[in-house]
């Protein structure tokens, strides 16, 4: 609340430079919560602060920030996680890539595109119907569509193959909808996804 004050900031500014960057690997969950700090010079303390751990001990950072990134739905949230991410890469890329490629298996092996589909159906009908709020909508499903574009598994064959040509329907009225901004099309696209 009060860290964009001058004083305020000029102190913690010390703090976080004199305290040892190994104290802040028990915290990591909570500073990347708050990773989207309203204030621009607390989000800056933060990211650099995070930017310092992951320099010094990357592997104790990489996972929650994947998961920030690729899980978050708050996308403030989810803009800085990668922010920092790509920051990562320039020291740790090896690392980063590895994390991401074990993150995304780890999730496509763990969660069946049924399920994924069923909590971003509800999200993005949340933010349609509840908040009014389209780009949100998209964003959610979005990620999803391009995933079931590429299965890899018997599960996710038979999955394309039962909701593949309805699911590419919908994509396509998003992608209208997109072009032309004609509700007409998204309300063609959630008749087809509450087939």
């Amino acid at each position: 609340e009060y860290g964009h004050e001058e004083q305020v900031e000029r102190e913690l500014r010390k703090g976080f430079n004199t305290v040892n960057i190994d104290t802040w690997l028990l915290v990591i969950p909570q500073i990347i919560a708050r990773i989207h700090a309203t204030q621009p010079v607390v989000r800056e303390m933060i990211y650099e602060v995070l930017c310092r751990i992951g320099k010094a001990h990357p592997q104790a950072l990489i996972y929650p920030l994947t998961v920030a990134t690729n899980k978050s739905n708050i996308p403030a949230r989810k803009a800085a996680s990668q922010n920092i991410v790509e920051n990562m890469k320039q020291h740790s890329e090896n690392l980063v890539r590895q994390a991401q490629l074990v993150s995304s298996e780890l999730i496509r092996i763990a969660i069946l595109w049924s399920e994924q589909w069923y909590e971003a159906l509800e999200e993005a009908s949340r933010l349609y119907f509840g908040e009014h709020n389209v780009e949100g909508m998209l964003n959610v499903l979005q990620p999803l569509h391009e995933m079931t574009n590429s299965p890899q598994t018997k599960q996710e064959l038979a999955f394309q193959q039962a909701f593949g040509g309805d699911l590419r329907d919908a994509q396509a009225c998003c992608n209208a909808y997109k072009s032309s901004r004609n509700q007409p099309d998204l309300n063609q696209a959630w008749d087809l996804y509450y087939h």
